[in-house]
């Protein structure tokens, strides 16, 4: 008789197990996580891990959402981030002042009309007082040229080192602005993941809490194990609410790098967070530091900066010491009628210097100018010489982590299977199924993390070294 009971508890016990989904399978392991194959931390081929993305069904920030991928983000963001927009105008107020340094090699002409009218006593230019009563009309043209040859020459040639600075650092804004576009968009994809993984939670400890709520009412489990059962759903669906808004922040934040409605959810396309490799891995750390050397835009800033201020102290300079150059022509007439006006020309050349108390100020600021702006150049290069070191560490880091955070993905599938086959014989509690749960949570998030951080240590270490582009990015996804 007892043997008998206890085998219709058993089947009752499986039935409940299989109509609440608490088995391996419908917990979603196999569905987050779909190659299982182990890969060495030295393979360079890493393609094979991925995380499949599900649609989510959340609340959005407003009425509508917009489907998006990377390549399109990064094509938004060259087109409008103000940031860019920004760097542009600064270009051509640097192009506009070229212009207005090379206008000053050219003449000057005036054209001029005057009119007077004189009534009254004067006093004549040898002393003799008179009443006059006359008109004076005096049309003309005046052609001049004034110059400082030397420094109107360097001047030219700062201005076009400051047009290729600001060019530079255009070339600086939007790699920034690619890698922050490429980082908050794997920060999207990270929290669509995060979100699944609530979920997947949450239906777990529900059919949990519906398995405990069964064995106690049959009298083959404590009611200790129907609390932690309910406290952990409630603590889960806390957690997904906290996933679904950090989703949410990650849409608008990359709404406003894009330039676009805050209140429009962006909803990745991505089917799976899949690794990639900007970098080709076979470049060694010294020859990343090369490259970054000769193409990082920032240093191109720093050396356009150079050239600009050797260039401004010379133009300091021959404005205090060079020669300057006044040539005038003035052609006219003057009448008191216009039927009466006479022809006259005046011409004047003139060559001089010039020195003023502050010249020696002028050329000592100067010189500090261009002494600053070659220790800026140095300490641009140990900065990004310094910041490629980091960067090309973070990859190997990151790479590392992946291989351990997936195995830990399937140690987590396994004990929780494990658990779940002693709870259900009845040799295991409760505690030990949400203790599996919380852990294959963690493994799962740990994993997510892994990958997404080894994507943006990529993109981060080819903004180091000056090469993250669109043909970059997209050549290699």
């Amino acid at each position: 008789m007892h043997r008998l009971t206890a085998l219709m508890l058993a089947t009752s016990l499986a039935l409940l197990f299989h109509n609440f989904g608490f088995s391996a399978e419908i917990h979603g392991g196999a569905n987050v996580v779909k190659d299982k194959e182990q890969i060495s931390p030295d393979s360079e081929d890493l393609g094979n891990d991925s995380i499949a993305l599900e649609p989510l069904e959340i609340r959005m920030l407003g009425e509508n959402k917009q489907p998006v991928d990377l390549l399109t983000v990064l094509r938004l963001a060259s087109a409008g981030n103000l940031e860019i927009a920004e760097a542009k105008t600064q270009i051509l107020e640097a192009e506009g002042n070229k212009m207005a340094a090379i206008g000053q090699l050219l003449p000057f002409i005036s054209l001029f009309f005057g009119y007077g009218h004189t009534e009254g006593r004067v006093q004549g230019s040898f002393g003799d007082f008179m009443d006059v009563d006359f008109n004076t009309i005096n049309p003309g043209v005046i052609a001049g040229y004034f110059i400082n040859p030397g420094e109107t020459l360097f001047n030219n040639l700062a201005s076009q080192r400051i047009v290729d600075s600001s060019r530079a650092k255009e070339a600086v804004i939007t790699q920034d602005i690619l890698l922050r576009v490429f980082e908050q968009y794997y920060n999207l994809l990270e929290a669509q993941a995060k979100v699944k993984v609530s979920e997947d939670s949450v239906s777990s400890s529900a059919s949990l809490l519906r398995v405990a709520e069964a064995l106690e009412k049959e009298g083959l489990g404590p009611g200790a194990d129907v609390v932690r059962a309910r406290t952990k759903l409630e603590e889960d669906k806390q957690t997904l609410i906290e996933s679904q808004n950090e989703f949410r922040r990650a849409s608008a934040d990359l709404a406003f790098t894009l330039v676009l409605n805050p209140s429009i959810t962006l909803i990745p396309n991505d089917e799976k967070l899949t690794l990639i490799t900007i970098i080709d891995p076979r470049i060694d750390l010294s020859k990343l530091m090369s490259i970054a050397i000769l193409q990082n835009p920032g240093i191109r800033v720093a050396s356009e900066t150079v050239k600009a201020s050797d260039a401004e102290r010379s133009a300091v300079w021959l404005n205090a010491l060079g020669p300057d150059l006044i040539l005038q022509a003035e052609l006219g007439g003057i009448g008191d009628e216009f039927d009466n006006i006479q022809h006259n020309e005046n011409y004047q050349a003139l060559l001089g210097f010039t020195l003023t108390g502050s010249s020696y100020g002028d050329i000592k600021a100067a010189r500090a100018r261009a002494q600053r702006a070659i220790i800026l150049e140095e300490k641009e290069k140990e900065r990004i010489k310094t910041t490629v070191v980091k960067a090309y560490d973070d990859v190997l880091s990151a790479k590392e982590m992946i291989t351990p955070a997936k195995a830990a993905v399937n140690s987590a599938e396994d004990t929780l299977r494990l658990s779940q086959v002693r709870f259900k014989n009845g040799i295991g509690l409760a505690i030990e199924v949400i203790q599996a749960e919380d852990a294959l949570s963690e493994a799962r998030l740990n994993y997510i993390r892994a990958i997404v951080d080894y994507n943006k240590s990529q993109a981060r270490l080819a903004n180091a070294i000056g090469d993250i582009s669109l043909d970059t990015i997209t050549g290699k996804i």
